[in-house]
């Protein structure tokens, strides 16, 4: 097959370059021909014009990077007969983790010997300025995105989970619960009540606290999380339940599942991240967010029973 390789520098503590030459190594010992193209965030339109081009002649695209990098890749692989695979170089992988993708070069090789290519769903996030943002995971609004953008106004290089020590300290000593309004395919879910809002393509989320738990990329669906908290230690108390596998069934949490979302917010504070990346403030318009089923094409490797 014809193989394009997409490699982040910044992306795996050091160990990005020699997975990435692994790889490579890999899939030319099993004939395949590749071809690399290196990450270019200082040009997003022409890095994502290049792999837009780049994605036509090639019949698999393998992100070497973190879910950063996937979600920064999004826009240029949308309704591509070329599958997606991505090669985990990040903190936490939701992407790879949802499709059994790993590091090692044998789960990449396997996958491309079954080829079973999957189709699966792609969220989109439109803005009160009408641009728009592709997510393949989620987007949240809270003191989780609050950390978040602590994170990257001080982030320099590669992180590691303990990197986020400071920035969690800080948003449970401020915590940025946020007052939201919410409509799910034109109902009214939530009206003017403060707490956290996950909206999720997936369930996979951070250290496995999976909020969404049901959420699904193939049924067509956005799946909305929200849990009432009015300080930092009912958040952390929401998040200690989703750790622990508790279901937000009968808890006071509400749970939803929509093609269309709008979420407004009053508080001036909200912040919002999306597939793990800085967002925005949620207090600049109202949020909208709609679903493109079956936009995205994936290399699976997850081994199915027979």
């Amino acid at each position: 097959m014809r193989v394009l390789v997409v490699c982040n520098s910044a992306s795996g503590r050091g160990r990005g370059p020699r997975v990435v030459a692994d790889a490579l190594t890999a899939l030319s010992r099993e004939d395949h021909s590749t071809t690399r193209l290196d990450v270019n965030r200082a040009d997003p339109a022409g890095f994502l014009q290049q792999l837009h081009d780049a994605t036509r002649e090639h019949d698999v695209t393998v992100i070497a990077g973190g879910d950063g990098t996937v979600h920064f890749s999004l826009p240029a692989l949308l309704h591509a007969s070329c599958a997606l695979y991505h090669l985990p170089l990040g903190t936490e992988n939701l992407f790879s983790r949802e499709f059994a993708m790993q590091r090692d070069s044998s789960t990449l090789l396997a996958a491309l010997r079954r080829n079973r290519r999957v189709t699966t769903d792609v969220a989109v996030l439109k803005r009160s300025d009408n641009t728009t943002r592709h997510f393949a995971i989620m987007c949240s609004v809270g003191p989780d995105a609050g950390v978040i953008e602590r994170m990257s106004a001080t982030r320099k290089g590669t992180i590691t989970h303990l990197s986020y020590t400071m920035p969690v300290l800080r948003e449970v000593a401020r915590p940025r619960v946020a007052t939201l309004s919410i409509e799910v395919d034109g109902k009214p879910l939530v009206t003017e009540q403060t707490g956290m809002l996950v909206v999720a393509n997936t369930r996979q989320y951070a250290m496995r606290i999976d909020h969404a738990h049901r959420a699904s990329p193939l049924d067509g669906l956005l799946d909305v999380v929200f849990m009432p908290a009015a300080s930092g230690i009912d958040a952390m108390l929401w998040t200690l339940r989703s750790r622990l596998r508790e279901r937000h069934d009968t808890d006071g949490s509400i749970y939803a599942t929509g093609k269309h979302i709008r979420v407004t917010s009053v508080d001036a504070r909200s912040v919002y991240q999306i597939d793990g990346e800085h967002g925005g403030h949620a207090s600049h318009g109202p949020l909208e967010f709609s679903i493109l089923p079956g936009a995205l094409t994936i290399l699976d490797a997850r081994e199915l029973p027979a």
